[in-house]
C-alpha cells in the first residue's frame, strides 16, 4: 500500500486481501454503483428496519433532511427512491436546500487555493457565531463565510447579550424571584403592555418560522426584536430599575424584560446553544429555581395568555415616530439630549394626540423636555408676513418695485404684525416712508416658522417642532447633567459597584458652572450615590480625570464614601 500513488483505481486493485472464512486471496469487485445508492438506504438501515420494524415505525418519516442543492439528484432522489421502492412513500416530510458555502467576497473556497478550515474559525470567533452565520443564511442563497461577516455576527449577538448584562446588573442588588410571582396586568405600565404583546408576538412568528424551518427568518426577527428591546424599552425603563421607590412598580419591570429575556434564550438555543446555556444558568435559573435544569431541556415558549394588542403596537411605532423626528431636529440644531429644552409641539389630530398622550412621560424623558403642548393649526408655530407679490406689483409700482422690497425688509415687528392684518383685510394699505396708499392686492401674505422653533413632518403629515431657546435656567440644567454624566463615567473607570456610594469634589473656574452646580447639588448627590459633593474643594480621590464643559475646564475627583 505504501508504494501506491493514491488509494484510487486503478493502483488500489493491486491491493490483495484474504477472505475472512476460507483464507484464499480475493480481489476488489471491479465494478461501482454510485455511492449515494448506499446512501439512500439510510432511512431504513440506519433507523432498524430490517431487524425491529415496531421501533422503525415510531421513527419514520424523517421530519426534516437539509443538504445542498446537488443532493436533489443525489441523496435527496435516491432515498425518495427506495422508500418508495420499499414502503410506498417518501422518507421524508420536508427537504430544504441550501448553496454553497463561499467566501465573504462570493468566491469559492478551494483545498489547493483559499480555504478557513471549521477548527480555525470556531477557535477565532465561536462556534456559537459560526452556527449563527449558518442559521441566518437565507437557503436560496450561497451561504458566504468569512472573518469580518462573524464579527458582524459577534455584533449582532452582543446585543442581545448587553440587555443580559443590564438586567444581571441590577438583578443581583434586587434579586428578584419569579417562582412564585404573578403579574398584576393592571398594573403594567403602557410601554410594559406593548413589551408583552410584542414578545407575543415574536414567539407566534418564531413559532412560524420554525415549524416550517426557516431559522433565517427567525433570526432576522430576533435581531428587530433585541434591538426593539434594547433600543425602546430598556432605554425608556433605565430608572425604574434603579431610581424608583415603587418597588411593586419596579418588579413589574423586571418581570416584563425577564419574560422577553426569557423568549430569547429559549428561541435561540437551537441556533447559538452556548451563550443562551450560560445566560440561562446565571440568570433564568437564578430569578426562577422552578425552569428546566437546562434550557435545552425547557418547552418552547408559549404566548402569555390574557393580554391582547388593542392598538399598542401601532400605537408604539407612532410615538418612536415622533421621539425619532425630534431627536433629528436635536441633532440639525447640534443640541445634545442632556440640554434640556422647554417645550415640545405635537400638531395633529385629536385621535393621534390621544393616542401620543398616552406614553407622554416616556417622550418626556427620552427627549428631555419639560412640557408637550398638542395643537391642531400648524399656524400657531408661524409667524405671517406680507412681501411685495412682484406679478401684480410691477404694474403699479413699476421701477419702485425693489425700493418697496427694501422697505418691507426694514420694518419692525410691531408694523410688520399691523401691515398683515392690513393685507388680510383688503382695501388700501399704508406703508411707512411712502405718501401714498397701495391696493392690498399688490403684497402676499406668507408664513414661516416663529424664531426660536424648529419643525419637521412625520406620521400621514403631522408635524413636531422643538422650541429651541435656550434660558439661563436650562442652560444650568444642560451643564449639571453634562458634568453627572462625566461623574457616572469616573465611577465606572474607578472600578465602582453600580450600588457603591461616593464623595466627589468637582473644580471648575468658572461662576456660571458653580452657580449651576450649587443649586443642584442636592440632585447631583442622588444621582451619584455620594455621601457628599464639595465644589473647588480637594479630596483624597481614587480617581481623577478632566474633560471641557462650555471651553471650560472641569476636573472631576471620586473616592469611596460609607
Amino acid at each position: 500500500v505504501d508504494a501506491l500513488p493514491e488509494l484510487h483505481r486503478p493502483w488500489v486493485d493491486e491491493v490483495k486481501i484474504k477472505c475472512p472464512h476460507c483464507g484464499k486471496e480475493v480481489s476488489r469487485v471491479p465494478d461501482i454503483g454510485d455511492v449515494w445508492l448506499d446512501a439512500g438506504i439510510v432511512p431504513f438501515s440506519t433507523l432498524d428496519y430490517f431487524t425491529d420494524r415496531e421501533s422503525w415505525e415510531k421513527n419514520f418519516p424523517a421530519e426534516w433532511v437539509t443538504e445542498m442543492h446537488e443532493q436533489v439528484r443525489l441523496w435527496f432522489y435516491s432515498m425518495l427512491f427506495m422508500s418508495t421502492v420499499l414502503v410506498g412513500r417518501a422518507p421524508y416530510e420536508k427537504v430544504v436546500t441550501n448553496g454553497m458555502v463561499v467566501s465573504e467576497d462570493g468566491s469559492k473556497f478551494s483545498k489547493t487555493g483559499f480555504m478557513i478550515k471549521f477548527d480555525e474559525a470556531a477557535e477565532k470567533i465561536g462556534a456559537d457565531t459560526v452556527r449563527y452565520l449558518y442559521a441566518s443564511a437565507p437557503t436560496n442563497n450561497d451561504v458566504r463565510f468569512g472573518y469580518n461577516l462573524g464579527d458582524e455576527a459577534r455584533r449582532k449577538m452582543l446585543g442581545f447579550w448587553n440587555i443580559f448584562t443590564f438586567f444581571d446588573t441590577y438583578a443581583q442588588l434586587d434579586k428578584p424571584n419569579f417562582a412564585d410571582y404573578k403579574v398584576d396586568f393592571s398594573k403594567l405600565t403602557p410601554i410594559d403592555k406593548w413589551l408583552v404583546v410584542r414578545t407575543n408576538d415574536f414567539i407566534k412568528k418564531a413559532t412560524a418560522y420554525m415549524d416550517d424551518y426557516k431559522s433565517f427568518a427567525m433570526v432576522k426577527d430576533f435581531e428587530v426584536f433585541v434591538d426593539d428591546i434594547s433600543n425602546w424599552y430598556i432605554r425608556a425603563n433605565r430608572r425604574r430599575f434603579w431610581k424608583t421607590e415603587d418597588q411593586a412598580d419596579k418588579m413589574v419591570a423586571y418581570w416584563t424584560l425577564f419574560n422577553a429575556l426569557k423568549v430569547c434564550v429559549q428561541t435561540m438555543a437551537p441556533i447559538t446553544p452556548f451563550m443562551t446555556e450560560h445566560i440561562w444558568q446565571k440568570l433564568i435559573k437564578v430569578c426562577d429555581p422552578t425552569v428546566a435544569e437546562s434550557v435545552h431541556l425547557s418547552d418552547w415558549p408559549s404566548e402569555i395568555p390574557g393580554i391582547e394588542d388593542d392598538g399598542i403596537i401601532e400605537q408604539t411605532a407612532l410615538v418612536r415616530d415622533v421621539i425619532a423626528t425630534a431627536m433629528r431636529l436635536r441633532n440639525e440644531q447640534q443640541i445634545k439630549v442632556r440640554q434640556p429644552l422647554s417645550k415640545l409641539f405635537v400638531c395633529c389630530s385629536a385621535d393621534m394626540a390621544d393616542k401620543i398622550k398616552t406614553f407622554e412621560k416616556n417622550i418626556l424623558d427620552e427627549l428631555n423636555i419639560k412640557a408637550v403642548e398638542y395643537i391642531d393649526d400648524i399656524n400657531v408655530l408661524e409667524d405671517q408676513f406680507f412681501a411685495v407679490n412682484f406679478k401684480v406689483a410691477g404694474a403699479v409700482l413699476k421701477q419702485n418695485v425693489n425700493k418697496m422690497k427694501q422697505t418691507l425688509e426694514t420694518l419692525s415687528a410691531d408694523e410688520m404684525k399691523s401691515l398683515t392684518t392690513a393685507v388680510i383685510a383688503g382695501g388700501e394699505v399704508a406703508v411707512p416712508g411712502w405718501d401714498e396708499k397701495f391696493d392690498a392686492s399688490i403684497f402676499a401674505v406668507q408664513s414661516k416658522t416663529k424664531e426660536g422653533v424648529v419643525s419637521a413632518e412625520f406620521a400621514q403629515g403631522s408635524v413636531v417642532a422643538l422650541d429651541i431657546v435656550l434660558t439661563d435656567e436650562l442652560l444650568k440644567e444642560g451643564v449639571v447633567r453634562d458634568i453627572i454624566r462625566q461623574c457616572q463615567v469616573a465611577r465606572k473607570d474607578a472600578g465602582y459597584q453600580v450600588e457603591q456610594r461616593i464623595i466627589a469634589s468637582i473644580n471648575v473656574d468658572d461662576e456660571f458652572i458653580v452657580n449651576a452646580l450649587n443649586e443642584k447639588l442636592e440632585f447631583i448627590s442622588g444621582e451619584l450615590l455620594a455621601d457628599s459633593i464639595v465644589i473647588n474643594e480637594s479630596i483624597k480621590a481614587d480617581y481623577s480625570t478632566e474633560f471641557s464643559i462650555n471651553d471650560k475646564k472641569v476636573t472631576v475627583s471620586v473616592a469611596k464614601g460609607e
